[in-house]
């Protein structure tokens, strides 16, 4: 029992003292606050089948939401090869993309193949070479992609994707955990000058435009507003019922 009160008392503290927290799919400062990237909770698929409108590639995009993790690897490799006939792939590239355990043992990091499959859209050799791949795997003699949304209509559109995603209650729960502290997806590499998504600080300068971390705050301070009308809505109907009654 003392135990379980240290616990809760020091997550209360800790949640107390957190300013800040970067995160993104692989690592988290302070730690365990990973799953508050799209790349968990499915959040990265909803917001990225939109993009497509051919059953072919929206049921793609279910089938490696729930696929198992050879399936799940070989999918990796059509997207985004790694290895070549004279250098082939390492087990560390084979792991990445999965938890502890890796490629064996762990469970993938779905949301990558998510994101793979949704920047074909893009207009780059890197998205052309993958829509043929795509194309070529699932028989299809073209790729069809809807219109690009606005910025505006992304963000509203993603609002809508995390409000899902932090339904379920282990996700909320992470959510509500960081309190009042700052938070800022961080690239997985380099600075992420052109990403709107993420947010680093760099040598004083900031790049990125913090798509997601202003999201998720606001989403939580929404939550937060409805916690705190809720005590005053039960004390108001107490004081209605208590007229008739007395």
């Amino acid at each position: 029992m003392f135990n379980l009160f240290k616990s809760s008392f020091l997550s209360k503290q800790r949640q107390h003292n957190m300013t800040t927290i970067n995160f993104n799919s692989k690592r988290s400062s302070p730690g365990d606050y990973s799953e508050l990237s799209n790349f968990y909770g499915g959040a990265e698929f909803e917001y990225m089948a939109q993009r497509f409108s051919q059953s072919e590639i929206t049921h793609l995009f279910d089938h490696l939401e729930t696929c198992d993790n050879e399936e799940f690897w070989r999918w990796l490799q059509i997207l985004n090869p790694k290895g070549t006939q004279k250098k082939p792939v390492t087990q560390g590239q084979m792991d990445f993309w999965f938890t502890k355990g890796g490629l064996k043992n762990g469970i993938p990091i779905r949301g990558i193949a998510a994101q793979l499959l949704g920047t074909m859209v893009r207009s780059g050799p890197a998205a052309q070479k993958r829509r043929k791949a795509v194309a070529k795997e699932l028989g299809l003699d073209t790729i069809k992609v809807n219109d690009e949304l606005t910025d505006d209509e992304k963000k509203a559109w993603m609002k809508i994707c995390l409000q899902h995603k932090y339904a379920d209650p282990h996700f909320r729960d992470l959510l509500l955990s960081t309190g009042n502290a700052t938070l800022h997806e961080i690239p997985l590499r380099g600075l992420g000058e052109n990403n709107n998504w993420t947010y680093k600080v760099f040598k004083g300068k900031s790049y990125g435009k913090d798509w997601l971390g202003r999201l998720l705050r606001e989403i939580r301070d929404e939550w937060k507003q409805e916690q705190s009308a809720e005590p005053a809505a039960k004390k108001q109907r107490t004081a209605q019922y208590r007229q008739y009654v007395v």
